[in-house]
């Protein structure tokens, strides 16, 4: 299978339209499924995984977002210091608090942990944390949204320009951003076929941070 080169693929402007949540209303993997807006479950997440999980949501006392509110004490993203190695093992961990911060941001509003997970270079979110600062701060908020990433079992590689790259699977579930009136917006699920995108990562002071994702050449998204 040919990949790209760089999220700035011809294809890349179409994957993103779909995967990074920026329209309103309108392959067997044998890896790792992780990122979900309740702390408490995750289909397909590891047992360890869902047991701290439940553990930090019953500490908190963490509550879905319904229609009649907004999500309550959200447990806070935590980078675990697997995340940081420069490893493959740490590329995996990291991908998945990149994940937790996203949803962590769709559940609350607040995008610095997401934000601070990516690459200066990165601008494929930038609308995404605008829009849901924009709805919490008008007392708005989303239900049901959330982002999964499945990390494959292929290894990490690199690229000439020094570049991280993985297979990764990008699902969005479809919700709705609510108001204390009703519902407001309608927010598209997609998942791209169930096929393959590439995550491509760079260390930076010895962090990983995500560069961004890219379509693979020739394979069928269904856009």
């Amino acid at each position: 299978m040919a990949r790209s080169h760089r999220p700035a693929s011809p294809l890349a402007p179409l994957v993103l339209a779909g995967a990074l949540l920026l329209s309103g209303c309108g392959g067997e993997s044998s890896g790792e499924v992780v990122g979900t807006a309740d702390p408490r479950a995750s289909a397909g997440a590891s047992v360890s995984a869902d047991s701290a999980a439940s553990s930090s949501a019953s500490s908190t006392g963490y509550e879905k977002a319904t229609p009649e509110h907004p999500a309550r004490n959200v447990p806070v993203p935590t980078l675990p210091e697997a995340a940081t190695e420069e490893t493959d093992a740490g590329a995996r961990a990291f991908l998945q608090y990149w994940a937790e911060s996203l949803n962590y941001l769709l559940q609350t509003g607040d995008p610095q942990h997401v934000r601070e997970a990516m690459s200066d270079d990165n601008d494929q979110f930038t609308k995404v944390m605008e829009n849901y600062e924009r709805y919490y701060r008008e007392g708005k908020w989303s239900v049901g949204t959330e982002q999964q990433i499945d990390i494959k079992a292929q290894d990490l590689t690199r690229n000439p320009d020094g570049e991280w790259m993985i297979n990764v699977s990008l699902n969005r579930t479809s919700g709705k951003i609510y108001s204390h009136s009703g519902v407001d917006e309608e927010i598209a699920g997609q998942d791209f076929n169930n096929q393959p995108l590439e995550a491509y990562l760079v260390r930076d002071q010895g962090a990983w941070k995500l560069l961004g994702f890219g379509g693979i050449q020739d394979v069928d998204y269904g856009l």
